[in-house]
């Protein structure tokens, strides 16, 4: 009777560590895909930053180059405003 114990806890060892086994990986798995989904996130995150900065800062200093050529006292008296 102790050996078919023993066989029936066995068992239920091996099922409990292969569900257990299999838990890990699918998490493990489920981390990878969002990880890597997570890097394309930042990376668009960082280009759509540079791209709409850029886009202030060449509306800015193409403004304040125009009015200089148009006139070109414009550099004595004309203030840069960030706000």
């Amino acid at each position: 009777m102790t050996d078919v114990y023993r066989n029936k806890l066995k068992t239920q060892i091996r099922e409990a560590y292969g569900r257990e086994t299999y838990t890990y990986t699918t998490h493990l798995k489920n981390m990878n895909i969002l990880v890597e989904r997570q890097k394309h996130f930042k990376t668009a995150q960082i280009i759509l930053s540079a791209l709409s900065s850029g886009g202030i800062f060449s509306t800015i200093f193409y403004n304040h180059l125009v009015d200089c050529k148009i006139n070109p006292n414009a550099v004595r008296t004309k203030k840069i405003s960030f706000l």
